[in-house]
Parts: structure tokens; sequence; C-alpha cells
């Protein structure tokens, strides 16, 4: 029965540990970014990912509201020590290194300033008497 208590606690543990969201934002005051994880919609100005799991690389892609690609950032799982705490101290458990990689809490992706028009060379009034 001992056994059985500890097999579950531990199990609760690693529960604990491996669960979680990882919330994608925006660093802007204007709204209707989408929000796109490897080509794949996940939000609209604010999005949320699986936290862990195996090693992996993703691209968070930004449209504006045209559809227009914005920006993009890539997003890297890492391991982290309280991961190889968890799998090392109570019982050599290394299966937790290979499915507990993590990404980081918060990913805020900047969204840099629009150009409010036309490009000047782009204007068709008269700049000179010789245009």
């Amino acid at each position: 029965m001992r056994m059985l208590k500890c097999f579950l606690g531990l199990f609760l543990l690693f529960t604990l540990v491996s669960c979680g969201t990882t919330v994608i934002s925006l660093d802007t005051n204007k709204t209707g970014y989408s929000i796109y994880s490897n080509g794949k919609f996940i939000g609209t100005d604010k999005a949320y990912i699986t936290r862990n799991g195996w090693p992996k690389k993703i691209t968070i892609t930004v449209e504006d509201v045209k559809g227009v690609e914005v920006t993009k950032q890539i997003a890297k799982r890492r391991i982290t020590f309280g991961t190889i705490l968890f799998s090392i101290i109570p019982y050599p458990n290394y299966i937790s290194i290979i499915f507990n990689w993590k990404y980081d809490r918060n990913i805020n992706i900047t969204i840099p300033q629009q150009q409010s028009g036309k490009s000047s060379w782009d204007n068709d009034e008269k700049k000179s008497p010789w245009d």
C-alpha cells in the first residue's frame, strides 16, 4: 500500500510539473491581428499553446486585418532545471526528460510601427517646376 501511495504521489507531482500553457501576446495597442503557429490559426491578438512536450521549434506568424504578414518569430522548447531535478531526484525517470521540454511562459511579439500612407516616391504631385 505504501508503494502505491508513493507511486501515486510521484505521478501527481510529475503531472503537476508537466502541465501548462504558453501565452503568446502582442506588444501593440491595436487589435485585429491574427496569430498563426506553423501556418495554423491559433488566435486573435492573444493565443495559447501547450507549453510542454517533445523538443520542438515553431514559427509564429502575425498577420494584420488585411491578411498581410506583419512579423514572424521562432520559439523553441528547452529543457529546464526543474525538469532535470524532478526526473533524477525521486527516482531516475528519464522519460520526463524526453517529454518535458518547455516553451517560455510568455512569448511577447513586438509589432513594428507601420508607415502611414505611401512613400514620397509614389506621390504624383509635382515637387519642382521641372516635373
